[in-house]
């Protein structure tokens, strides 16, 4: 509507789209996530945010005070990245999208390149670029017409909260009802999931779970195929996990010469290396295989 004071851009989804549709008093059911955060923000301009439950990267104009906010979901899983140039704001959900216009000069940040690959990712708002950052998780940037940028966190890691009085039990019951929460709410989305599966300890409980709202849901696992690497593999123990939760195990092995043979593609994707660089593309190779 273009009548209406709040445009929106989104790229993600929400899982809490009914309790917001009966927050916001939305009459379509069905509203689009864009359409939720529009009419929401309209009606709680920024307490809007902590309402949100998703995985997202949104762009909101207020029409009336030509106003923007950038929004990053609360767990950090989509990106913002922005650079400040001439008193201008470039922001994108990549960072190739800032650099390719050549405004933003692409200087190598080495502090940032070492913690990289020393880290999943370099702590974020440093990137491995000197002139990139990245929006924090859970935060917002708020440009004003004056084009004056405020950066503001809406959520945090709750501290301070803990009841020492519960036992071991209680405890272990609290953690494991919240992780079930957490996951039917994700997989109430209506796409097809699958999980990746290690021999640790998260994933296999998270794929577990999971397993509680899919039935024979797929579990990827990938190992490496070089004899002097092979007992680093963790499929064996993946293998227990999928066989006890009837789960759609899928294993596929990789040579260190797939790791050379892909170097190229993985830079190209990967905007930022880290240490999970190779076994994230090779598992995505495997979803994308299924």
């Amino acid at each position: 509507d273009n009548d209406f004071p709040i445009s929106v851009l989104v790229d993600g989804e929400l899982y809490n789209t009914k309790s917001l549709v009966n927050e916001i008093g939305i009459d379509n059911v069905n509203a689009s996530v864009a359409e939720i955060i529009a009419k929401g923000f309209y009606h709680f301009n920024d307490k809007l945010f902590c309402k949100l439950n998703g995985k997202f990267s949104i762009c909101i104009l207020d029409k009336k005070t030509n106003t923007y906010y950038l929004v990053r979901d609360r767990g950090g899983v989509k990106n913002i990245f922005y650079s400040i140039v001439n008193n201008d704001l470039i922001f994108g959900t990549n960072i190739k999208s800032l650099l390719v216009g050549g405004l933003v000069k692409s200087d190598v940040d080495i502090q940032g390149l070492w913690n990289a690959i020393s880290f999943p990712c370099p702590p974020q708002p440093q990137t491995i670029f000197k002139n990139i950052k990245a929006l924090e998780r859970g935060s917002y940037i708020k440009i004003s017409a004056d084009k004056s940028v405020e950066i503001n966190s809406y959520w945090d890691i709750p501290l301070d909260i803990e009841n020492i009085s519960l036992t071991n039990k209680q405890s272990a019951d609290m953690l494991e009802n919240s992780l079930k929460k957490s996951i039917e709410y994700q997989m109430q989305t209506g796409n097809c999931f699958g999980t990746l599966l290690s021999g640790g300890v998260d994933s296999p409980l998270i794929s577990a779970l999971g397993s509680m709202y899919e039935s024979n849901l797929t579990a990827l696992t990938m190992g490496l195929s070089d004899p002097v690497l092979v007992h680093k593999n963790e499929d064996q123990r993946a293998s227990l996990t999928a066989n006890m939760y009837n789960m759609n195990h899928v294993v596929k092995l990789f040579s260190v010469e797939d790791l050379f043979k892909f170097l190229d593609e993985m830079v190209e994707i990967y905007e930022q290396p880290g240490i999970s660089l190779a076994s994230n593309y090779f598992l995505a190779k495997i979803a994308n295989d299924e």
